[in-house]
């Protein structure tokens, strides 16, 4: 038996690249900000070390921006990847699993406030 990767013109599964679990926050708004440019990222999912979600902003990848995940303090984040207004955001720092966890019980909860 030939494996789909083996035959011609199939191309080989794509791997896993994500290195922690997502955790979905659809409909939570955050602000997002590069330089002195303010805008409305509507989250998809979060994870520890990364942000999913859409925003009319643009952002090319690898620029760095910040996102405010939490009232009053803003996360700095690389663009990673951008598809129209779709993008992902590698955190700079991995948030602590306490935050997600409660960013994640608020959002459930159907607050916005952290």
């Amino acid at each position: 038996m030939i494996a789909a990767f083996d035959r011609p013109g199939k191309s080989a599964p794509r791997a896993e690249r994500r290195k922690e679990s997502r955790h979905d926050f659809l409909g939570r708004k955050i602000i997002i900000r590069q330089r002195r440019a303010l805008g409305i990222m509507h989250l998809r999912n979060l994870s520890r070390g990364g942000v999913c979600g859409i925003t009319d902003m643009p952002l090319e990848v690898g620029s760095l921006v910040f996102v405010e995940l939490t009232r009053t303090h803003f996360y700095a984040a690389e663009v990673v990847w951008a598809s129209n207004i779709r993008l992902g955001l590698a955190l700079v720092k991995p948030l602590r699993m306490e935050l997600l966890e409660r960013l994640q019980a608020e959002h459930v909860a159907g607050t916005n406030a952290a």
